[in-house]
């Protein structure tokens, strides 16, 4: 793909004009004209965020090699349409702020559990999305409650960054992270934002997610975790979303208000759940709470399910601890039982 020196000097200029920040409108129309989402981001993530294309290529989970073809594709695009760009185009700006907004949300939730990318990456990906986001906000004629929505659920996983993974890059659970290192000020940032979202008619998944994360920053401990409050929230979000990962989170949330056996059959009775067939989350949880029953036997075989459907090497690991310790409580039983047999 070749260009010429005036397709470079017209990328250069309309690099400075984004870098504006009353020039926000003009980001959403360089969106708009890309159309693909790749394209979307990948713009983003050169112009907007100046993430270097080794980064880039990683949170797109696209090869390193063919990110001068992707990246090559949006300046041609914008050399060719830089005069547009030039008219506030104020015509369908919620539908591509929505757009934006559910790609952030996608791929947030793909990253932030991500052992491959430098956690310094996450968290710069997320301060450069709120970043762009808050310009959003600030624009006229547009419906900013979901905007707020979305950046109350950036700035409270946002607060919590520092404590998801150990220095050996290990997972810390929500139990287990410690609750004085996170940031108080960005937790109240996210309940700023979670305030400004309500308009009392529209509830969207980015209200009830970050209703739900709030819940957590809120608790002064694991044990104080208000879950019947995030129950509550878990059915209404089903109520916009039957989706059998939100049911199943929902059991997990069952099984803290009700008791282990009652999340189990909470899972057993969700609905399509052959869509998550081979979804080692659904092994795991039916393992973690047949644990905590004692019935070690079916938790043996969940976790050895989960084993076999996660592709990733720490779940996986963990997954064959749980492996051990199952093993190890059937043959303590198995030998008790033989020895009062006499």
């Amino acid at each position: 793909m070749v260009m010429n020196n005036k397709d470079e000097l017209a990328v250069s200029s309309l690099e400075k004009k984004l870098l504006n920040d009353k020039n926000a409108t003009n980001i959403l129309n360089c969106c708009k004209v890309l159309g693909s989402n790749e394209l979307k981001l990948a713009f983003l993530f050169e112009y907007i965020f100046k993430i270097d294309t080794a980064n880039i290529s990683k949170l797109l989970s696209v090869d390193k090699s063919a990110m001068p073809i992707v990246l090559g594709k949006t300046k041609e695009i914008l050399s060719v349409e830089i005069s547009f760009l030039d008219i506030e185009n104020l015509e369908n700006l919620d539908n591509e702020i929505g757009v934006l907004t559910e790609l952030f949300y996608d791929l947030f939730n793909k990253i932030n559990y991500s052992c491959d990318i430098e956690q310094g990456v996450k968290k710069l990906f997320i301060l450069k999305a709120v970043r762009l986001f808050e310009l959003f906000a600030e624009i006229r004629f547009v419906n900013k409650h979901v905007i707020h929505a979305f950046l109350a659920y950036l700035y409270f996983n946002l607060s919590r960054q520092d404590t998801i993974f150990s220095k050996e890059g290990e997972i810390i659970s929500l139990r287990e992270q410690d609750r004085s290192k996170w940031d108080v000020e960005l937790i109240n940032k996210g309940l700023f934002h979670l305030g400004k979202s309500a308009d009392g008619k529209n509830v969207t998944i980015y209200h009830l997610e970050s209703a739900i994360s709030a819940v957590h920053c809120l608790a002064k401990s694991y044990k104080q975790t208000d879950w019947n409050k995030i129950l509550s929230l878990y059915n209404n979000y089903l109520s916009i979303n039957e989706s059998p990962y939100v049911e199943l989170q929902r059991a997990g949330v069952v099984s803290k208000v009700r008791g282990a056996r009652e999340g189990i059959e909470s899972i057993k009775s969700i609905r399509n759940i052959n869509q998550l067939i081979d979804n080692h989350l659904l092994y795991s949880t039916l393992g973690n709470l047949n644990l905590q029953i004692h019935n070690y036997n079916q938790a043996l075989k969940n976790y050895e399910k989960a084993y076999e459907y996660s592709d990733i090497d720490i779940d996986k690991e963990f997954y064959g601890e749980k492996v051990k310790i199952c093993r190890q409580r059937l043959k303590m039983i198995s030998r008790y039982q033989f020895h009062n047999s006499f």
